[in-house]
C-alpha cells in the first residue's frame, strides 16, 4: 500500500497523483467509450495537464481527484476526490470519478465515491455536495444515487446540452466532532515570544497558501507553552504531523486585529482557561477567533 493514503476503503485506497501515475490515469481518460460524455478527447497534453491540474488542487486547497489504487498490488484503476466545480454559474464542492474499463462493475466507483463523501463532511464545512454529469450518463447517475445523492436539478449547459446535478446534505446529527489536519510546532508562553514566533510560523505558511485558505489551532497549555498547528480549511496540508478532533458545539468567537490578539487573549483568560483555540484571517488581515474553554 502507499505509505501516504488519504482514504482508505475495504478494496482501496484514495492517494494524490504524481506524473509516475501518467499510463495509468492515460488508460482511462484517452479511453473514447469512458470519455464520450467530455467535450473532447485526451491526448497526451491534457492527460498530463489533468495531473498537473489536481497537484495544483491539492497545494491549494488539500484535495482534489486522487488516484484510486487496489489494496492489493497498489494498481492505479481510475480516480476520484472532491474539486470545486462551476455548477450553472455557482462554484460547488463535486465529487468526481473515473474506473478504467476493465475495472467496471465491480462497485469501485461507489466504493471511492462513498468514501470521498464521509471524507469531506468529516475534514471539510461543506454543507452538500454535489456530482453533476450529463442526463444521459447512465452510469454516472447511478454511482451518484449509490453514494446518496438526490436529484436536484437539470439545466442545459456550454455545450447546449442537459446536465443533471445531483447533491447530499450534512446530517448534522451524525457529526458531532470535526477533523484538522495540521503542521504541529510547541510554542512558548511567555512574554511577546509566542506572538512572534507564531508571526513567523504564519509568515512561512502564507507564502504557500493563500492567508485565508489557513487555519491555526492552539491548544494544550501546560508548562509555560502550549501546542499551535497551521492547517488549510477544508482539506488535509501535505506534511501534516498532527490531526485534531474537536468537539462541533460550545464554541465562542471574536473578531479583530493581527495588532490586538495580545489584549484579546487576555481578555479571553481572564474569563476562563481554554481548550482549544481556531484562529482564521481573511485577504485584508482581520482576525477571526473561536475559542473553547477547557471542562473541568
Amino acid at each position: 500500500m502507499n505509505k501516504n493514503p488519504i482514504i482508505v476503503t475495504e478494496r482501496l485506497y484514495l492517494r494524490e497523483m504524481t506524473e509516475q501515475d501518467y499510463d495509468a490515469t492515460y488508460s482511462f481518460l484517452a479511453d473514447s467509450d469512458i470519455m464520450k460524455h467530455y467535450p473532447y478527447v485526451f491526448d497526451e497534453k491534457r492527460v498530463k495537464g489533468w495531473i498537473s491540474k489536481n497537484e495544483e488542487r491539492y497545494k491549494k486547497f488539500g484535495f482534489g481527484l486522487w488516484a484510486v489504487a487496489l489494496k492489493d498490488g497498489g494498481e492505479v484503476i481510475g480516480d476520484c476526490g472532491l474539486t470545486l466545480q462551476n455548477i450553472n454559474g455557482k462554484i460547488l464542492p463535486e465529487i468526481g470519478y473515473h474506473i478504467s474499463k476493465k475495472f467496471q462493475r465491480k462497485g469501485y466507483a461507489k466504493e471511492a465515491a462513498r468514501a470521498v463523501r464521509d471524507w469531506a463532511f468529516e475534514c471539510s464545512d461543506y454543507q452538500t455536495l454535489y456530482s453533476y454529469m450529463k442526463s444521459d450518463n447512465e452510469p454516472s447517475i447511478a454511482t451518484a444515487k449509490a453514494n446518496g445523492m438526490k436529484f436536484l436539478y437539470e439545466y442545459i449547459d456550454d455545450e447546449n446540452e442537459s446536465t443533471s446535478v445531483y447533491g447530499i446534505d450534512r446530517i448534522a446529527s451524525d457529526i458531532k466532532t470535526r477533523k484538522f489536519y495540521g503542521i504541529a510546532k510547541r510554542f512558548s508562553v511567555i512574554g511577546d515570544e509566542q506572538y512572534e514566533t507564531i508571526g513567523k510560523f504564519w509568515e512561512e505558511l502564507s507564502e504557500v497558501y493563500p492567508i485565508e485558505n489557513l487555519f491555526g489551532i492552539g491548544t494544550d497549555w501546560k508548562n509555560g507553552s502550549f501546542e499551535y498547528a497551521i492547517g488549510i480549511k477544508n482539506g488535509i496540508i501535505p506534511d501534516y504531523n498532527k490531526v485534531y478532533r474537536l468537539p462541533t458545539d460550545g464554541w465562542k468567537k471574536t473578531d479583530g486585529k493581527p495588532a490586538d490578539l495580545e489584549k484579546i487573549y487576555s481578555v479571553i483568560w481572564a474569563k476562563h482557561p481554554l481548550f482549544a483555540e481556531i484562529e482564521t484571517f481573511d485577504s485584508a488581515g482581520n482576525c477571526r477567533i473561536e475559542y473553547l474553554g477547557r471542562r473541568d
